[in-house]
């Protein structure tokens, strides 16, 4: 009631929304003065801040805040040089236009995580064992092979095994990992529809390369990753490469050894 008794005294017209939830009821008040603005939007200010502050409640003003008669009144005099304090670090030159506040960490932003870290996201629910009548990518080769081995929840746990028991200098130099990582597909089914989030693609993807630091990489791994330039060295000579991938032995042997 107060507001509209103050609006009485006051030629501007007012937009009230009371919120009363779990929380101090809020009033937003929009200004429109028809004679002498700058006058009255002080006196109005003014009148509003008083009754905000007798009940309890919080201003909010546009950027740059902090600066009106309102801010002295609500949040104290410490609270306030802190504010400022703060807004003339960001604006030295005290313009607004142009002045942009410095990109900075936040406490959502998750810290970096090593692979061990990651594979530890891991909580065993078994989701990645679903088959292709629930819906959904993950996990493919677990659908095709009804293996546990085959599984998310199997290569993140053997990665957790190994990572922290192996005694040797790269702990990622196990023919066990290898064995089980060989059926991913790297679709990254898991990255969204996992509970917990594993990215078994980027933890292979670290797994490999650790992997063929000490073992060197295979011929496979070679062929597919070079692809584009064989396909052009091919294109060169058509006849032989047709010749070469249709023919049932030399196509076959190809095939088996890649």
């Amino acid at each position: 009631m107060k507001f509209f008794e103050m609006k009485g005294r006051h030629w501007w017209i007012s937009i009230l929304i009371w919120f009363v939830l779990l929380a101090p009821a809020q009033a937003s008040v929009i200004l429109r003065v028809a004679i002498e603005r700058e006058v009255k939007q002080v006196k109005v200010g003014a009148s509003t801040t008083a009754i905000v502050k007798d009940s309890s409640g919080k201003t909010l003003g546009e950027l740059p805040g902090m600066r009106p008669f309102a801010a002295q009144a609500i949040p104290g005099g410490v609270a306030l040089d802190r504010w400022q304090s703060g807004l003339f670090w960001i604006e030295p030159t005290n313009k607004g236009p142009g002045q942009q506040t410095p990109k900075f960490n936040t406490v959502f932003r998750y810290h970096e995580q090593d692979v061990l870290q990651h594979a530890e996201q891991c909580n065993g629910s078994g989701d990645c064992r679903k088959t292709a009548l629930s819906g959904g990518t993950m996990c493919p080769s677990f659908m095709a092979t009804r293996n546990e081995k085959d599984s998310t929840r199997a290569r993140a746990n053997i990665l957790r095994e190994f990572l922290t028991h192996s005694d040797k200098v790269n702990r990622f130099n196990h023919k066990e990992i290898y064995e089980v990582m060989d059926l991913c597909l790297s679709c990254k089914g898991c990255k969204s529809e996992c509970p917990s989030n594993v990215d078994m693609a980027k933890l292979k993807a670290e797994f490999l390369q650790h992997y063929y630091d000490e073992n060197g990489v295979p011929l496979r791994s070679r062929l597919i990753a070079n692809f584009a330039t064989l396909s052009k060295l091919g294109s060169l000579v058509p006849g032989i490469y047709n010749f070469m991938i249709t023919n049932k032995t030399i196509g076959g042997l190809i095939k088996k050894v890649v």
